[in-house]
């Protein structure tokens, strides 16, 4: 006799989102601009792609119960339905003073119930636990529906945004070099022969001047040097014989630098007469972008620059730039909903929601009325609620939960019912003994107990417990599907009321 649960857990629910690369130069508008503009990248740069992937709700305080609430009913058979309009059942259980009267047999009633008797108190129905276990006690032989409804505090709903994004970075790097066989190679784009005092000194690896000699005095023939004397105000010196320092090119005397602190600063400044030609097709270096490696590894290419005298002369210098493009593709998800939903509501009036719509544009509180088309055909009384559903939403956020029955569908729609960990159920279950004397084989007492019977009234027929009918335990837990394996079913005497 496996219980039911009145609700669907059919629809959306507690979602993932699927992301994907971001490719080309896709870029957002709107609402979703304004919402990705929150993201800071994990990386550097530029970002040159950006898209939504989609929306997810997030609910939490799930399994949060406050206590559990329990009905009654006493059935004619075990198929027959129970009045979905009685919020208090129809059997109400039997006080401690039938508890005392039965003591006299205890230790028949602990054989009919593993060991158990039950404690001297009150067994009334409607009731309440802490806990999501019922000891159900009965005292009239035949047929129970016990409906197990738990009550949770808030749900807590979060809905978020997702964003798959690239971001690229651009950079330089400069590398100087000397080209030995440049000139062989490019005579048109060189010097005359009468005009090569260009290179360093032999053996010089610094500064172009290791022999401490001045440049000028070594190529005394060189336009520079001729043009220093005769515009004193071009060197840095003030006209007198110019030497080349480490690592300083003097725009007038062309330095030669090849020391490492040049590729610090390497610029214009070290071809103070143009970069010069670019490197042939055949002597550039490049790396192309293929395919999806565009947008997931790094890009590079190189160019080369050769560097011209004041004559407008290569003469053999040259610097590589390497342009560099990092990609990297990221995804993150922003908030933008934030809401607490069902404080203090039942299970049972949870089921009657409809479901929960993620809707664009900021809100408060909402409150719709519940359904009562699920369990119940009435509102019952111990809803807190009163059948009345609210959603108090975070009007900071630029997304709010509404219901989709009045509002209608939105980004995402939960069916909150399918999230709660725990769910009302109803069980039908078995009192099997209706005579204490035909099970326990016990001599007919002088006395049976005198108190008053419980009595049931089911579609007009009255049914009361009989003073030979003892108290049985049944034990009904949430956590299970079912209260009484077959088994025990099974050895269980017939009922006299369905003897023929």
């Amino acid at each position: 006799m496996t219980a039911t649960s009145s609700g669907s857990t059919s629809g959306n629910q507690d979602n993932t989102i699927r992301s994907s690369v971001c490719k080309g130069s896709a870029q957002l508008s709107g609402i979703d601009a304004q919402i990705f503009a929150q993201i800071v990248p994990d990386h550097e740069g530029v970002i040159t792609c950006a898209k939504s992937d989609g929306f997810k709700t997030v609910a939490s305080n799930t399994n949060q119960v406050n206590n559990y609430h329990w009905v009654a009913w006493y059935k004619n058979t075990l198929e027959e339905d129970v009045d979905r309009i009685a919020d208090t059942g129809n059997y109400h259980g039997f006080t401690k003073d039938k508890v005392i009267d039965w003591e006299r047999y205890e230790d028949n009633i602990r054989k009919l119930n593993g060991g158990r008797f039950p404690e001297r108190r009150d067994y009334l129905y409607p009731t309440d636990t802490k806990d999501g276990v019922l000891s159900f006690w009965g005292d009239i032989a035949g047929y129970y529906g016990i409906l197990g409804d738990p009550q949770y505090d808030k749900i807590h709903l979060e809905a978020y945004q997702q964003f798959s994004y690239r971001v690229e970075k651009v950079y330089e790097n400069v590398t100087l070099g000397y080209d030995d066989n440049y000139c062989e190679k490019n005579p048109d784009k060189c010097a005359p022969e009468d005009d090569e005092g260009k290179q360093p000194a032999d053996g010089d690896s610094n500064d172009g001047n290791s022999e401490g000699k001045p440049f000028c005095d070594l190529y005394p023939n060189h336009k520079d040097c001729i043009s220093c004397k005769t515009n004193p105000e071009l060197c840095p010196t003030n006209g007198e014989t110019v030497y080349c320092a480490a690592g300083q090119p003097y725009h007038a005397c062309m330095t030669y630098c090849t020391g490492s602190n040049c590729a610090d600063t390497l610029g214009d400044a070290y071809f103070p007469y143009g970069k010069g030609d670019e490197a042939d097709e055949g002597e550039e270096v490049k790396n192309p972008c293929i395919g999806t490696s565009c947008y997931t590894d790094t890009q590079s290419s190189t160019r080369r620059y050769y560097a011209k005298d004041t004559n407008g002369y290569a003469t053999g210098w040259y610097f590589d730039v390497t342009t560099v493009v990092e990609r990297h593709n990221e995804t993150k998800q922003v908030k933008v909903a934030d809401a607490y939903v069902g404080a203090n509501a039942y299970a049972t009036e949870i089921a009657s929601y409809e479901r929960i719509a993620l809707k664009e544009g900021s809100a408060g509180t909402l409150t719709y009325a519940a359904k009562a088309n699920k369990f119940w055909e009435t509102t019952p009384r111990y809803w807190v609620n009163q059948g009345k559903q609210t959603i108090s939403n975070d009007g900071a956020y630029p997304y709010h939960f509404a219901s989709e029955g009045a509002e209608g569908s939105g980004k995402n729609n939960i069916n909150l019912y399918a999230l709660i960990k725990k769910r009302d159920k109803f069980y039908n279950v078995i009192h099997g003994y209706p005579d204490i004397t035909e099970v326990s084989n016990l001599p007919k007492p002088k006395g049976y107990p005198a108190t008053d019977e419980s009595c049931v009234e089911v579609l007009g027929k009255t049914t009361c417990s009989d003073d030979k009918t003892p108290l049985i335990e049944i034990e009904v837990d949430l956590d299970k599907d079912e209260a009484q394996a077959q088994v025990e079913v099974d050895r269980f005497v017939h009922l006299v009321k369905d003897r023929k």
